[in-house]
């Protein structure tokens, strides 16, 4: 009986994940800017002009996704990825930082906009929700 119920389990799980599509890394392709090389005129203080720019189906399982996000000059981002939640794409960045050895962090006295594009691969065609989230560093550049 133990040994019947074990297959039925591993043969639902099996079936589970050859239907369910894989997210993550692998069907992401990420790339960012220089912070205001490319964004110079936009105002990193105005909220209207940042968060998702357009988001455009290349073909029927590739979303091409263009996004604006305000940041600390001497702030980068390091990666990108997201998480899918039902309806809704969590469009996720890392932000790295710098940190003295003797101040702490290190504040800037300046703002720029980061332009964010991600374009996801095997992906469901439907009509998504997009969220931007910034998560910082978990390995901070320490400086002198």
């Amino acid at each position: 009986m133990f040994d019947k119920m074990k297959k039925i389990t591993i043969l639902i799980a099996a079936v589970i994940l050859i239907n369910t599509p894989a997210f993550g890394s692998e069907n992401l392709e990420f790339s960012t800017g220089d912070c205001n090389n490319s964004t110079a005129a936009i105002d990193p203080y105005d909220k209207s002009t940042l968060g998702i720019k357009h988001a455009d189906w290349v073909n029927a399982k590739t979303l091409q996704i263009k996004a604006y996000v305000s940041m600390i000059c001497n702030e980068w981002i390091e990666s990108g990825n997201f998480e899918i939640k039902d309806e809704k794409i969590v469009l996720k960045y890392v932000v790295g930082h710098s940190i003295s050895k003797k101040f702490g962090y290190l504040p800037a006295q300046c703002m720029c906009v980061q332009e964010l594009d991600y374009t996801i691969k095997n992906l469901q065609k439907r009509n998504y929700q997009f969220e931007m989230q910034g998560v910082a560093t978990k390995n901070p550049k320490i400086v002198d």
